[in-house]
C-alpha cells in the first residue's frame, strides 16, 4: 500500500522517534507537548518593563503565564506513565517494575547528569559563587535534590524533574497497594486521590508558613504538586476501557479555549488582584481540565490533526522538549548578562530575546538526535509503549 502525501511529508519527523512504528495513535501528544514547551518559553524568554502601561503589562503577563505549561507536561506524564499500569490491570497484573524503572531513569537521568555537567561550569564562570554551585551539582547528580531542598541558583527549572520523579514513584507503589481492587475502584480512587490529596497537602503547608520556592532553595513541598497528574491518570484509565464519552471527545478543542482563558486570567489578575491564592486555584484547575480535554483526543487522534496538534513542527518541538528545557534558560541570562540591557531598544531586545531561544533550540535538537535519542534506542530496544 503506497505511503499517503501526509505520511511521506512527515517521514522526516519519524525518524526522531524512539520507535516510529508504534507513534501514529499517539502523534498529537508530541503536540501537546509542543505547547507546553511554547509556553514555558514565552514565559522565561519575553519580558517587559514593569514600568510600561497597563495595556502593555497585560499583553506580556498573558505570556508570563506561561509556567502553567509545567502543568500541562505533568498532565501528559500522568497520561502516559499510568497508561501501561491501567492496560496490565486490566489484566488483573502490574507491569515489569524493573523494566519500569529503567525505562524512566534512561529518559531522565541522562540529559539532565548531561546538562549539569556541562552547564555548572558555566555557571561559575558567569556568576562565581564556586562552592555554591559545585554543592548544587553534587546533589542533582548524587539524587540527593530529588529529596532534600536544594539551591535554586543552579537552573532552577530542575524543579519540575523532582515533581516527576516523586510521581514516578507513587504511582507504582499505589497501583501494587490497590492491586485487589477492581478497575472501577481504581479508576475512582487514583485520580480522585491525586487531586485531593495535594490540593490539601497545600493548604496544610501554607498554614505552616511554607510555601513552593524556587529561591533561594527549591522546596516543592511533597505531595502538593501532584495534583497535575489526576487528569492525565484518569484519562488513561478511561481509555483503556474504551470509556471516554464521545460528548467529552467532541469537546476537546475547548481545551485550547480553556489554556486561553487561564493565560488571560492570569495577565488580569495581576494588574486586577482579587484574591491571589484563590486565583492561583482556580487557573490551576482550569488548566487541568483543559489538558484533559486536549487528550481526550486519543478517543478520535484524526481530528487531533484537524486542530494542529499533529502539525509537523509543533511535534518536533514536543519531542525536543525535555532537552530544550534543560538548556534554555541559563541561555537566556547568560545573554542578558552579555548583550546589556535593551533600554528600549527593539533590535537590542530582540536579540536578548532569540539568540538564546534559537540557540536552545540549536542545543536541545542536538543533544536529542545524538545522545538522548540513541540511548533510549539502546535501553528500549525497537519496542516502546510511549
Amino acid at each position: 500500500m503506497a505511503a499517503t502525501p501526509e505520511k511521506k511529508k512527515n517521514d522526516w519527523l519519524e525518524s526522531w522517534h524512539v520507535a516510529p512504528a508504534n507513534t501514529q495513535s499517539y502523534d498529537f501528544l508530541d503536540g501537546i507537548r509542543g505547547i507546553a514547551i511554547l509556553l514555558v518559553l514565552a514565559c522565561h524568554l519575553l519580558y517587559v518593563n514593569p514600568t510600561a502601561s497597563n495595556p502593555v503589562l497585560f499583553v506580556f503577563g498573558i505570556f508570563g503565564a506561561g509556567t502553567f505549561g509545567v502543568t500541562i507536561f505533568f498532565a501528559l506524564s500522568g497520561f502516559l506513565i499510568s497508561l501501561p499500569f491501567w492496560k496490565k490491570k486490566i489484566q488483573n497484573s502490574l507491569p515489569n517494575l524493573s523494566r519500569y524503572a529503567q525505562r524512566r531513569f534512561w529518559k531522565i537521568a541522562p540529559p539532565l547528569i548531561l546538562s549539569v555537567l556541562v552547564l555548572t561550569p558555566l555557571y561559575i564562570y558567569f556568576y562565581g559563587n564556586k562552592d555554591v554551585y559545585l554543592k548544587a551539582a553534587i546533589e542533582w547528580l548524587t539524587g540527593k535534590a530529588l529529596v532534600f531542598p536544594v539551591s535554586g541558583r543552579l537552573n532552577p527549572v530542575m524543579w519540575s524533574l523532582i515533581v516527576e520523579t516523586h510521581f514516578y514513584i507513587l504511582l507504582p507503589l499505589l497501583f501494587l497497594l490497590l492491586k485487589r481492587l477492581g478497575y472501577k475502584s481504581c479508576l475512582f480512587i487514583l485520580p480522585l486521590g491525586f487531586f485531593i490529596i495535594p490540593t490539601l497537602a497545600r493548604y496544610i503547608y501554607l498554614a505552616y508558613g511554607v510555601e513552593f520556592s524556587l529561591h533561594p532553595v527549591i522546596r516543592v513541598n511533597f505531595p502538593s504538586k501532584l495534583d497535575a497528574f489526576s487528569v492525565g491518570i484518569l484519562v488513561a484509565g478511561l481509555h483503556v476501557r474504551n470509556a471516554i464519552p464521545a460528548s467529552v471527545a467532541r469537546f476537546a478543542p475547548l481545551g485550547f479555549l480553556g489554556i486561553a482563558l487561564a493565560l488571560v486570567w492570569t495577565s488580569w489578575n495581576a494588574l486586577h488582584p482579587l484574591h491571589p491564592k484563590w486565583s492561583l486555584e482556580i487557573n490551576n484547575l482550569i488548566i487541568l481540565v483543559s489538558s484533559g480535554l486536549l487528550l481526550s483526543f486519543i478517543r478520535n487522534p484524526v481530528a487531533a490533526g484537524k486542530w494542529f496538534l499533529a502539525n509537523p513542527m509543533l511535534r518536533w518541538f514536543g519531542l525536543l522538549s525535555y532537552e530544550w528545557y534543560l538548556f534554555h534558560q541559563p541561555l537566556f541570562y547568560w545573554t542578558r548578562s552579555i548583550v546589556g540591557e535593551a533600554d528600549g531598544n527593539p533590535a537590542l531586545y530582540a536579540v536578548r530575546v532569540l539568540v538564546p531561544l534559537l540557540l536552545s533550540l540549536a542545543i536541545a535538537a542536538l543533544v536529542y538526535r545524538f545522545f538522548s535519542l540513541p540511548i533510549l534506542r539502546a535501553t528500549r530496544g525497537a519496542k516502546a509503549d510511549s
